[in-house]
């Protein structure tokens, strides 16, 4: 039970009309009465109370044996229903106990200790009803974690006021209990979050702040707390009183109705509940229960290199590479070394925050729908039929990796996310900012990404969430954004940073989420000025900051707030919020950062594409790309400074590999590569992009390769943000060091994340270590460093056992029948009957059908 004063006066049952109170004896009854009045008492005097509510305003009273007690007590319960009756009534006589002692059926408000669980005091009564000579309970009952409301500390007047502008009406007084204020919603309001100031008279004084929220999901009834009945008395505090709230103020924040659909209680998590945690559940539906197992399958590695603690997998591992000692006219000499490594993986999945900057965009308003909709596995009929919800495009949720082969030889693939702990996208908690206040659901309807029957069904849930305020600065972003800039941060740099960090503690508080990583998937800034003075080290970005130095970006101020507070910092568009100054503080704070752009279609296969030809000893020499969509990310970049830090991130993307061929190109030499992007609104979100690659081959002659790709822009990037946030959390949990010298450190990654160069276009790297853009090298080093976590070698694709008849292993006889067994055969294949089976590939028309076989 959460709480936040102390009462500091007798306890007393409030209605609409207190009249003069008339003394009632104060009795005790036996257990069996208790328990037999028990049950009227819940229908008949406290229906709009819940039972943790109830607790806190009763006291458990000492039964007896006497039957002139019991016949009391009896008298005692009836008066108590008068009394519980009358408050439904606002013409009826009003009986209040004097001394501000009401007692029923055992139950009585006054200073002494509360009873805290009704189950657990029918539970007690029931064990004690078989002889009814055993001691009464006496004491509180408690469960864990509970605070009396004695042990409180006392509630502080609130001199709040706002402008009536800013109030918006949520409900009204329903009626007062003893110290507590019960305020009833209005039906279909926002949920509001606990410490919501709430006021009267349209803003002119404060009510309170919200201790709990009871009742039903749709209509909640909100609990302010006071130190005593006579304050709430002093200040006219009176039943039928409108209640409101002022939603675009700091005095307010609302429930993730996901978030509270998902857990039990009032409680952050199942810690201090008395329910079971979800992952120990039993499942009456077999296809629940199938899904759970998968959800507990976890991957275990027999080998003597391989320890399980609790905490840790604990890894003794070889790390093989090769180094180029010299090189010249002679040839190349070249050393192979091993490394002997301790690699440490924690095992314990914290419960994630994500927060997004541009929460409201095409980009977080589908993710966050996407979320809802697998969270539920939700289906939704289109022309093309049934559609089920799924993480197409996530490598995390549904790409496979080789884990090895069976003993028939078979190849096993298991999901990415069940080779090492990674987060549950199910249990992801996001929170975010916008410049824009229209709240999740009307911005998901506004980027028109997703079907009309998905949009139906998540709507009520996302319109519930809103973003915070966020930074607006039209130097940055392009001059046509300024229509939704309605939910800005004013002040200096400096003041809209401090409020940043504010959000980030706020979010953290609120949620009880152990980690946070955050990320930008607002509009594509331009480029900052990088220069001596203002953001090269971190003690100049900091002054600078102070200064509010015109060329800190809103991006940079994300960034440094992040950092500041350990977060997770992921910049998925292509300005330079990165500077300098950026990355010497995340290296001080020991913080990780990552980015820099989304890398999800047209780029991505330009990056395989060149990396095919290169490999391949074709020679691209021109490569032209055209891309036009219609979002509002392709109408903040028709600005020609944005459009040209995405012009320099699409065009990087083929460096490191022209760069690995020295046959193909000299030293300075490098492909013709243009890029051009237009805004056409009408075709939304469906990015149509045209690439044309012409390589020279063999003895002057040339190919072209033209390609053209449709894609719906957000729907290929929103599963990148996925990726990125829980490889980013997994990397904040490994750590490795060198055998020896013996017990040394354990080091985390470098602050920049460069493991995540495969999910963006512009990968960034630590200082002095190479870039790699290409997308097979990038996928390979994510795979093979998630392998090592759990002591398997790297991926190497050598398969000796099946090209050579080597024994491999410890199916050694086998070897032969399983590449048998695994052969494919093309073409025709002769049957017994002289029927041909159909041949590999997809048959079009009449050529599936079986055919006599020729018999000459």
């Amino acid at each position: 039970m959460d709480g936040t004063a102390e009462p500091t006066t007798n306890q007393a049952m409030e209605v609409e009309e207190p009249v003069e109170p008339e003394q009632v004896p104060v009795v005790t009854v036996s257990i069996q009465e208790q328990i037999a009045t028990e049950q009227k008492l819940e229908t008949e005097a406290v229906q709009k109370i819940s039972n943790s509510s109830l607790s806190m305003l009763c006291q458990y009273s000492g039964s007896s044996d006497s039957e002139a007690e019991d016949t009391d007590a009896s008298k005692e319960v009836e008066s108590v229903k008068v009394c519980s009756s009358s408050s439904s009534s606002d013409d009826s006589d009003v009986e209040v106990v004097q001394g501000n002692t009401l007692a029923a059926g055992g139950y009585r408000v006054r200073d002494d200790p509360i009873l805290v669980s009704d189950a657990e005091t029918m539970d007690t009564n029931a064990a004690s009803s078989e002889d009814e000579n055993d001691d009464p309970v006496k004491g509180p009952i408690r469960t864990a974690g509970e605070i009396l409301p004695h042990e409180l500390p006392p509630i502080e007047e609130l001199t709040i006021t706002v402008p009536e502008a800013e109030c918006k009406p949520i409900g009204h007084i329903e009626s007062i209990v003893a110290q507590i204020v019960l305020v009833q919603s209005v039906v279909g309001a926002e949920l509001l979050n606990l410490d919501t100031v709430l006021f009267l008279e349209r803003g002119k004084r404060a009510l309170g702040k919200i201790f709990d929220v009871i009742g039903q999901v749709n209509q909640p009834i909100y609990c302010v707390l006071f130190n005593s009945n006579q304050e709430i008395l002093t200040r006219n505090i009176t039943p039928g009183m409108e209640v409101f709230c002022a939603p675009r103020t700091e005095y307010t924040s609302f429930i993730i109705l996901s978030e509270l659909m998902r857990t039990k209680g009032s409680d952050a998590s199942w810690m201090h509940d008395n329910e079971i945690p979800a992952y120990l559940a039993e499942h009456s539906d077999d296809e629940e229960e199938r899904m759970a197992k998968r959800n507990r399958k976890k991957l275990k590695v027999l080998s003597p290199s391989v320890h399980y603690t609790d905490e840790h997998i604990e890894v003794d591992y070889q790390y093989q590479t090769t180094t180029v000692v010299s090189s010249g006219p002679s040839g190349y000499t070249v050393k192979p070394e091993t490394t002997e490594l301790n690699i440490r993986t924690e095992r314990h999945v914290p419960r994630m925050g994500l927060m997004l900057v541009g929460w409201g965009g095409n980009n977080g308003s589908t993710l966050t729908a996407a979320l809802e909709a697998n969270k539920h596995s939700l289906e939704w009929r289109t022309r093309h039929g049934i559609q089920k919800a799924n993480w197409y495009g996530s490598i995390t949720q549904s790409s496979t990796v080789l884990l090895g082969s069976d003993a028939s030889g078979q190849d096993v693939y298991i999901p990415m996310n069940e080779l090492v702990p990674m987060v549950n996208p199910n249990d992801i908690v996001v929170d975010g900012w916008d410049i824009s206040s229209m709240n999740i659901g009307e911005a998901m309807k506004r980027a028109q990404v997703l079907e009309i029957g998905l949009q139906d069904q998540v709507y009520k849930r996302l319109a519930q969430l809103r973003p915070r305020p966020s930074i607006y600065d039209p130097d940055f972003i392009a001059a046509n954004q300024a229509e939704r800039a309605d939910n800005t941060i004013q002040g200096t740099r400096y003041e809209q940073y401090q409020q940043i960090v504010k959000d980030i503690r706020e979010f953290k508080q609120q949620s009880g989420v152990e980690k946070v990583v955050i990320l930008w998937t607002a509009n594509t800034e331009r480029f900052a000025e990088v220069k001596e003075g203002l953001n090269t080290t971190m003690a100049d970005l900091e002054r600078s900051l102070k200064q509010n130095h015109s060329e800190i970006s809103p991006s940079t101020i994300f960034a440094m707030a992040a950092i500041a507070e350990n977060c997770i910092y992921i910049n998925g568009s292509p300005q330079n919020t990165f500077v300098p100054g950026v990355i010497e503080m995340a290296e001080h704070y020991g913080a990780f950062i990552a980015g820099d752009d989304f890398k999800s279609g047209q780029t991505k296969l330009k990056s395989v594409l060149v990396d095919f030809l290169v490999s391949a000893g074709i020679k691209p020499v021109s490569i032209v790309s055209y891309n036009h969509l219609g979002n509002n990310d392709g109408k903040n970049l028709s600005a020609p400074q944005q459009f040209r830090s995405k012009e320099i991130s699409k065009s990087n993307v083929v460096d490191d590999m022209v760069a690995s061929n020295h046959i193909l190109y000299g030293a300075d030499e490098h492909p013709d590569h243009c890029v051009v992007i237009k805004y056409v609104p009408y075709v939304g979100d469906s990015k149509r992009a045209m690439d044309e690659y012409t390589s020279q081959i063999m003895l002057g002659g040339h190919n072209t390769l033209v390609i053209h790709n449709t894609c719906e822009d957000s729907l290929l990037a929103t599963p990148l943000i996925l990726d990125l946030a829980i490889l980013g959390e997994l990397c904040s949990r490994i750590q490795i060091r060198r055998t020896e010298p013996a017990g040394g450190e354990f080091v985390p990654f470098r602050s920049v994340l460069s493991l995540l160069s495969y999910l963006c276009k512009a990968p960034l790297v630590p200082q002095g270590t190479p870039v790699v853009n290409s997308l097979f090298r990038q996928r390979t080093a994510i795979e093979n460093i998630l392998r090592a976590c759990v002591g398997l070698p790297p991926l190497s694709h050598m398969t000796l056992e099946h090209r050579f008849d080597l024994p491999v292993g410890e199916n050694q006889s086998e070897g032969a029948q399983h590449i048998a067994k695994k052969a494919r055969v093309n073409g025709a294949v002769p049957l017994a009957n002289g029927i041909s089976e159909k041949c590999n590939g997809v048959h079009n028309g009449d050529a599936h059908r079986s055919e006599k076989v020729s018999s000459h």
